[in-house]
């Protein structure tokens, strides 16, 4: 069982902790994940990857779980100035989690300005309720929630 002190209490593995150094923020403990070097970091093989793509790396600080895809640690590129570099003004968002990453880079993508679309058949939650807690912030941010069949032969 994954377990770790937190200002000497045992939590667990899902448990919500309040952030080092901050008196508001708060993360669940997620497993170890996509960790840089790690098969559960790697491109999935069948990926088609232009030679000419961008890669935005991100979860540079190893005390906090980025959610979104949008923000990144001070100093490093973020997907928002990627995409207005390369005057891009559509965003699609699938992947995991939806209740977690996925919605909050969409929720994100909305406040940067980008038209966004959330493929919820492209995707999956951790639970019923956090899903609908986000569904209704998504709802809430006017993102666009469509189907891959939606996007499919674009």
């Amino acid at each position: 069982m994954f377990e770790v002190k937190d200002d000497g209490n045992n939590v667990q593995l899902f448990d919500e902790v309040k952030l080092k150094g901050s008196t508001t923020e708060t993360q669940v403990l997620w497993p170890t994940h996509c960790v840089k070097g790690s098969k559960g970091w790697e491109f999935h093989k069948d990926l088609e990857i232009d030679d000419d793509a961008i890669v935005v790396e991100k979860g540079f600080n190893e005390l906090v779980d980025s959610y979104s895809g949008f923000f990144n640690e001070e100093g490093h590129k973020d997907v928002g100035d990627v995409l207005r570099e390369n005057q891009i003004e559509d965003v699609y968002v699938c992947g995991l989690a939806y209740d977690f990453c996925v919605g909050s880079t969409a929720l994100d993508a909305t406040q940067e300005h980008f038209n966004t679309y959330l493929l919820k058949d492209a995707t999956r939650w951790v639970g019923e309720d956090t899903m609908k807690v986000m569904d209704g912030k998504l709802l809430d941010a006017n993102v666009t929630l469509i189907g891959f069949d939606d996007v499919a032969d674009e």
